[in-house]
């Protein structure tokens, strides 16, 4: 959240930061045409322009759009319940060690446990719409739940002191001193899995064969070999992520 603060208040800072990804992004860009065209295989490597083009024809096709918005509501489902489940399960357990140690080996083995199994394994036994969700909100919930608990310990113990010195409820407490305290790493948290979300999900989706699902777009282009279409879908996941990264910015902002 400093760093947002700092570009805020420093326009040379801003302005510079814009530059440079304007920069990065046309160099990247001048890669890609150059190695399509050197390649000359429209079928393995079609060039920017041709993606855009492809890209052109998706935002016309209503299926596509029934797929995006399928998607996206699995996205802000996952943030919902990942963020709820977080913020509860951390709190607890930063109050009450002995639920951190019974979650311990749950978190490690969803950390270290290939996103990819966990995948293959929950599409065998659940239904292709709840399947990329469940198996994303397993990836996202960590998140959450290890930057809510990192922040409850972090508290300032001598403001927790003056609570019980002044006799404040558990509530004030809670509201005034507590929520306040953990609210920078909520939002660090929710920063980091809306992207996230978008990933795991489309990766579950492509599994799962997900109905009305750009997962599934991805399986069919790829199926009948329209890599345009595949490398179109990619761009549109990457315009979706940068939206979805920015109204989160915007309504945590808001809650300042």
């Amino acid at each position: 959240m400093k760093t947002s603060t700092t570009e805020v208040n420093n326009p040379r800072e801003s302005h510079n930061k814009k530059i440079g990804i304007s920069i990065s992004t046309g160099v990247l860009v001048l890669i890609w045409h150059l190695g399509a065209v050197a390649l000359n295989k429209p079928f393995i490597l079609p060039t920017p322009l041709e993606t855009l083009k492809a890209a052109g024809i998706l935002l016309k096709d209503l299926d596509f759009f029934k797929a995006l918005v399928g998607t996206l509501g699995r996205v802000l489902i996952v943030t919902f319940i990942s963020t709820c489940l977080g913020i509860l399960m951390g709190m607890l357990s930063g109050k009450f060690r002995f639920i951190d140690y019974l979650l311990a080996p749950l978190m490690l083995l969803i950390k270290t446990i290939p996103t990819i199994v966990l995948i293959v394994y929950v599409v065998l036994w659940m239904s292709g719409y709840w399947a990329p969700v469940f198996v994303t909100v397993l990836i996202t919930f960590p998140v959450i739940y290890g930057n809510v608990l990192e922040g409850y310990r972090n508290i300032d113990k001598k403001l927790l002191e003056m609570a019980h010195v002044f006799r404040l409820s558990r509530f004030k407490t809670l509201s005034q001193i507590t929520i306040p305290s953990i609210k920078p790493y909520i939002q660090s948290g929710v920063l980091t899995i809306a992207s996230l979300s978008l990933k795991v999900v489309i990766a579950s989706e492509v599994l799962s064969q997900t109905k009305d699902s750009m997962g599934r777009s991805f399986q069919i282009a790829r199926i009948n070999i329209e890599t345009q279409t595949v490398l179109a879908l990619a761009l549109v996941t990457v315009g979706l992520a940068l939206v979805l990264e920015y109204v989160s910015r915007w309504l945590l902002g808001r809650m300042k």
